[in-house]
């Protein structure tokens, strides 16, 4: 067509001038379904080949357009409206040979909705073989807050603090920005204004809460950090401060429903006053206010004072008459509890002779006693404050807000933030009782050893379990805020504080520290970029890093000790499930591994995190589809990309390793996915999968072996990938860098650009690396943000390409591995020793051996096949593998039978594995330790796999067992029977 012609009838306009001479060509489909397709056959020779078109394709409702040289593709981008300027698309692509083949563009319409596609200026070029640039950036080249920045040195508590203090100094240009004067003064003449928030001068969390954080920071500011000569950012004052904290102070009580002294926006008020009058988290919002006022308290005129009192009875007054709610399924009432502990402590702190105190303080200890609520607590006859009464946790307990496990539910799933807040809130309860008595009046009238119930136990057994290298706890199923706050440091304050735990001091340092850079990613002195929440989130965080200042200014922590990562780590290198969560997890030296079968989310995944304090972050929490993480999905014609789990999880688990088998009935039950993941004891994190068709598809994509990696101004914005030297990448242009010879190459993206790797595997910024040897592109794009972080994703198993599949066909067999604190070259090598079993094995079956620096490992799984496989002639290298079965090892090469239910797997390290042998008879008995029987007298060879250049040989008798293993020293020895 011409350019004077009209694109289609859809309104779509006149496609403009050809981007080369005077003729285009155009594709569109008939309102219905279709394909199409504009391709040459050429013979070329072996080659590097690049192949170019200018493009311009609008709706992509259903529709796809690649560009194709063979059976390599890359896509073409759609717009919503008909561009103005042309795009142009390269196509990398390799000959080994020469080779006849299909160039050209191929379009799929998969809906009768209007698109269309220009295609000009066609061109393919060869390309030397050596292309490489020598100044291509690499991964150190990219700026970052944390990689190579944060380390593990324990900040001592005298820097920490000031640093708390100047980072909250820094967060005022926000406040600033953030707040807006009344218009009116209340109803006494008083000046007032409001911070601002998504529901400015309301009377909910999204008006009240804001306002009520942020005040408290202000005058907080003013009371300890103007006196220690903290500097403010330019046009900020510290009577602006002040000013705002008064004003904001005057705007929350004056709009509370005691007080009635002003209406909110909508013509109402907050607060509760009473069982009959009252809203759903108005004491979380009032005991804000009442640290404010303390702050303020020798500002506050008599009058003023007397609001605050009005206030804060009514809130209590509420919470005297109220039933106490339990519950632990889905939706706990944990952290309700405890926010209501908080406003009891706190204005029993403020007025400690009042005649209702005696009520609060028994009203608080239920609050605190039911907030981590154990069903132990039903016969915990243990007396809880012996200087007061005689009451038991039994006398005081209500019902369990907690699993027997100690872990709990809220927004039905398993959730690290709400796992944690009770202990934030308990311990800024504890805080406001002793520091707003000793304040006012000097000595502590009221404490109670309620305020700490069960936070040891939590810690122990859920959540140390679940802490990460960085300070951050491990979110399986990812979060439903914004993510990466470190908001549990408070938590960590209150054990270190109050409970003088070392571990979490040392969590705590770690989260200070990440908060504290996150910090630097924005303009303004806000916490971060693209908050869930805007200022309510910006005020909930720095509440938590208050809190965190004045727990340590009211109790030291300088003559604690803190853990080391290291201690902390293999203390809790176990591998452990969290039995009422359906949650595993294990740590090695190299990194964290955990997968979660949520039942109330229907979020089935998981993650690993690198156990380095920098680095740990490349890999982001990730969940969509039901899936997300380490599992990925299909696309089905005609399907909803979905799953719902058969097998939630069978395990085998064995000092810091696990292997789990799952079984996923995915996209409306036309796909089932049978899948094993073997979380290594050291560094190899290995996946396996049997796909089958339940009935006819079209399968459209796959997206197999999902890792989200962080392309944010936290970590790094771009990320270096590194590849086979001789991979295609498609959709980006050529391979512009290599190293080490021919055989790595490497380039960085954004994630913003969608490209195409063929390569057997990955690495990521020397960091992390993947093997897919399944003959599939490894892909990375799709960059968005993902609870406030961007990501970008990685499938490792990737095809765009349509594939027909009929009912109880074999749609993949798979295998990936990933590794942690691994470079480029480490992950070549990984590569090239990976031992795909799935020829060797039964239908129904898969399996393979692969390594890392400590060892090699075997995963063998029956996922739908017979109970009993027997893999004959196995060599790995050079090695025949002894097993856990008896292992025939004829000529060097191993058989074994083995017996297997559908859905379960067989694991091993290999330690001990035999070079040469005419017929022997072998099995191990544990790791390490392996009986070995010959045939005849000859001389075998024994190697400790990790060290496969180093091998043993020993003199064996005819018929005589030999006990062959390796010694404390490394050295290998055989002892006959």
């Amino acid at each position: 067509m011409t350019s004077s012609a009209t694109a289609t009838d859809n309104n779509f306009g006149a496609p403009g001038n050809p981007s080369d001479g005077k003729q285009m060509y155009y594709i569109r489909n008939a309102w219905n379904a279709s394909s199409a397709s504009l391709l040459q056959s050429v013979t070329l020779p072996a080659g590097i080949y690049k192949l170019t078109i200018d493009n311009k394709c609008v709706t992509a409702s259903s529709h796809a357009a690649y560009l194709v040289a063979g059976e390599d593709n890359v896509t073409l981008p759609f717009k919503d409206s008909l561009p103005s300027k042309w795009t142009t698309t390269e196509l990398l692509f390799t000959l080994s040979r020469d080779t006849t083949l299909n160039i050209g563009i191929e379009v799929e319409f998969g809906s009768g909705s209007g698109g269309s596609v220009l295609v000009d200026n066609f061109r393919l070029y060869r390309l030397p073989n050596n292309t490489e640039v020598s100044n291509e950036p690499k991964e150190n080249d990219v700026p970052s807050f944390t990689e190579g920045v944060i380390n593990n040195n324990f900040v001592p508590e005298a820097e920490m603090k000031h640093d708390l203090l100047q980072m909250l100094a820094d967060f005022s240009t926000y406040m600033v920005n953030d707040f807006q004067e009344c218009v009116a003064p209340n109803s006494l003449g008083e000046k007032c204004g409001c911070f601002k928030g998504e529901n400015t001068m309301a009377n909910d969390e999204r008006g009240v809460r804001p306002n009520a954080d942020l005040s408290m920071i202000c005058a907080f500011l003013v009371k300890y950090a103007k006196p220690q000569g903290i500097k403010l950012p330019q046009g900020v004052t510290y009577s602006k401060l002040e000013d705002m904290a008064m004003k904001s102070l005057v705007f929350a009580y004056s709009t509370h429903k005691a007080n009635k002294l002003k209406v909110c926006s909508g013509n109402n008020y907050w607060g509760s006053t009473s069982v009959n009058d009252s809203v759903w988290e108005s004491s979380l919002w009032a005991m804000s206010v009442a640290y404010s006022a303390y702050f303020q308290w020798d500002k506050l005129s008599s009058g003023q004072k007397g609001y605050i009192e009005k206030l804060l009875k009514a809130e209590c007054n509420y919470e005297l008459y109220r039933s106490i709610p339990t519950g632990y399924e889905g939706d706990t009432k944990a952290e309700e509890n405890g926010w209501e502990a908080d406003v009891l402590a706190a204005t029993l702190g403020l007025f400690p002779d009042d005649n209702l105190a005696s009520k609060w303080f028994e009203r608080m200890r239920e609050m605190a006693i039911n907030s981590y609520s154990h069903p132990s607590d039903a016969n915990n006859r243990t007396v809880i404050d012996k200087w007061y009464d005689s009451k038991t946790v039994a006398n005081l307990y209500k019902g369990q807000n907690l699993y027997d496990d100690y872990s709990l539910q809220n927004h039905n799933l398993f959730h690290t933030s709400y796992q944690n807040v009770v202990q934030q809130e308990l311990g800024e309860a504890t805080l406001a009782l002793k520091m707003f008595q000793l304040g006012l009046k000097g000595n502590e009238k009221w404490k109670s050893n309620a305020l700490m119930h069960h936070n040891q136990e939590v810690q122990d057994n859920i959540l140390n379990w679940l802490a990460l290298a960085d300070g951050e706890l491990a979110m399986p199923n990812g979060n439903d805020w914004s993510l990466f706050l470190y908001d549990q440091i408070t938590s960590y304050s209150t054990q270190a504080c109050f409970l003088r735990d070392p571990n979490a001091l040392m969590l705590e340092n770690l989260a200070y520290k990440y908060i504290k850079a996150r910090q630097k990613t924005t303009s303004d002195g806000s916490w971060l970029l693209r908050p869930d929440v805007g200022a309510r989130r910006m005020g909930v965080e720095a509440h938590r890093v208050m809190m965190t200042y004045l727990m340590h200014d009211i109790l030291s922590t300088k003559d604690i000790t803190p853990t080391s990562w290291e201690d902390f780590n293999r203390k809790y290198a176990e591998a452990r499930m969290i039995p009422r969560q359906n949650i595993v997890r294990a740590s090695t030296d190299y990194r964290f591994s955990c997968f979660s079968w949520s039942k109330g989310l229907k979020s089935y995944t998981g993650y690993f995190a690198a156990n380095s304090v920098d680095k740990n972050k490349i890999v982001v929490p990730y969940r969509a589809y039901n899936t997300g993480n380490l599992i990925g999905w299909y696309e089905v014609s005609g399907k909803s990309t979905n799953a719902s789990p058969i097998i939630s999880g069978t395990y085998q688990l064995k000092g810091n390793s696990y292997v789990m088998n799952g079984e996923l009935s995915c996209n409306d039950g036309t796909l089932d996915n049978r899948f094993a993941i073997y979380s290594t004891p050291n560094n190899a994190i290995i996946y396996l999968d049997y796909v089958t068709a339940n009935s006819d598809v079209t399968i459209t994509a796959e997206k197999g072996g999902l890792l989200a990696i962080s392309t944010d101004e936290l970590m790094k914005t771009k990320r270096t990938l590194y590849f086979d030297r001789y991979a295609n990448v498609y959709g980006q242009g050529e391979v512009t860098s290599s190293i080490n010879g021919d055989v790595l190459a490497y380039k960085q993206y954004d994630g913003a650009s969608f490209v195409q790797i063929n390569s057997d595997w990955v690495n990521v910024d020397n960091e992390l690396g993947v093997v897919s040897m399944n003959g599939k592109k490894i892909a990375f794009g799709d960059r968005g943000a993902n609870n406030s972080i961007y990501t970008s994703k990685l499938y490792p198993m990737y095809n765009k390409k349509n594939r027909q599949v009929k009912k109880n066909e074999v749609v993949d067999a798979r295998n990936l591995v990933y590794y942690s604190l691994t470079n480029a070259e480490e992950t070549k090598s990984y590569a090239d020793a990976v031992m795909k079993l799935s020829d060797k094995l039964a239908q129904g079956w898969n399996g393979i051996i692969a390594s890392d620096r400590e060892g090699a490992y075997i995963l063998i799984s029956n996922f739908k096949g017979q109970e009993r496989c027997t893999l004959s002639d196995l060599k790995y290298g050079t090695y025949a593998p002894v097993f856990f079965e008896k292992t025939s090892i004829v000529n060097g090469a191993s058989t074994v039978s083995i017996s297997l239910k559908q859905n379960t797997s067989y694991v091993q390290t290999i330690s001990i594995a035999i070079v040469g042998g005419k017929e022997l008879e072998c099995k191990m008995e544990s790791d390490g330790v392996a009986y070995v029987t010959s045939k005849y007298d000859e001389t075998i060879g024994v190697v400790i796999p990790g060290n496969e250049n180093n091998v043993s040989n020993i003199n064996v008798k005819k018929n005589v067992t030999y006990k062959v293993y390796r010694g404390t020293n490394g050295k290998v020895y055989a002892e006959s029977n």
